[in-house]
């Protein structure tokens, strides 16, 4: 007997699908491809830049599944994985200039007990759009919630800081001045700094730690997003962790000794 696909409905209204589509676009920062893991309690969406075990960064939106999407229907755990996540977003934008609900379906298969999202349909009474997943094995969707948030003991860190957005568009500047690929995060005597070769930035002073110095990939500390007046910064041995609302964005460190 032939296995028949399983499907299941969800929909999300129009402002929920901007947030929705807002969070991929910020993904693609990283890397032009996401993760989307949704059950009953928790939607997951991620994107992380490396090969294999080796990861240099992971940023990650996590949500209660009933505060971002409408289920009509019993939620069946599932993952959906996609490559080409800007034009996902850019083509879900269509839907915004509707300003009504949008229904989505999700085609799945148990392989080796995972239910994988082959086809993910959304339709409103005008437009239909179908999303084919990419490889699932391509990339590592043994990422969970669950072992994000023990990444995230911030009790752990060896100091943090506050980032303001004043500051961070003013560092941005500032990176635009060289060619470097690196940052350098230096704590001396109490004082943390930032800084290239040609240029010193001072963030604060009175940290309580040993001196230390971090050196952070350009590129993608370029790509953290500022919402409000400040990001809280944790420095962990070998990562920093920037925590902002429903965001959780970890960049991988090299120490200086």
């Amino acid at each position: 007997m032939e296995n028949k696909r399983k499907s299941f409905k969800l929909k999300i209204n129009i402002k929920n699908l901007e947030k929705f589509i807002d969070v991929i676009k910020d993904l693609t920062k990283i890397k032009d491809e996401f993760v989307l893991k949704i059950n009953s309690d928790t939607t997951l969406i991620y994107c992380f830049d490396g090969q294999g075990d080796q990861i240099n960064s992971i940023k990650s939106f996590i949500f209660k599944t009933t505060e971002l999407f409408i289920n009509e229907e019993i939620i069946v755990p599932f993952v959906f994985f996609k490559k080409d996540g800007k034009k996902f977003a850019n083509t879900l934008d269509n839907y915004v200039s509707f300003e009504k609900d949008v229904n989505i379906e999700i085609f799945y298969d148990d392989i080796n007990d995972i239910n994988f999202c082959d086809v993910m349909t959304f339709n409103n009474s005008k437009l239909k759009l179908k999303f084919t997943s990419s490889s699932s094995y391509e990339t590592n969707i043994k990422i969970t919630s669950e072992l994000l948030k023990s990444k995230f003991n911030v009790n752990l860190a060896n100091f943090n800081f506050k980032l303001s957005k004043v500051d961070f568009e003013q560092i941005k500047k500032l990176l635009n001045l060289e060619d470097n690929d690196i940052i350098e995060l230096q704590l001396l005597s109490g004082k943390l700094t930032l800084s290239q070769k040609d240029w010193d930035l001072d963030l604060l002073e009175g940290i309580d730690y040993q001196n230390s110095n971090y050196v952070i990939p350009k590129k993608t500390f370029k790509t953290i997003k500022i919402d409000d007046d400040f990001v809280d910064i944790y420095v962990f041995e070998s990562y920093i962790y920037i925590k902002s609302d429903n965001c959780d964005f970890i960049i991988m460190l090299e120490t200086i000794l």
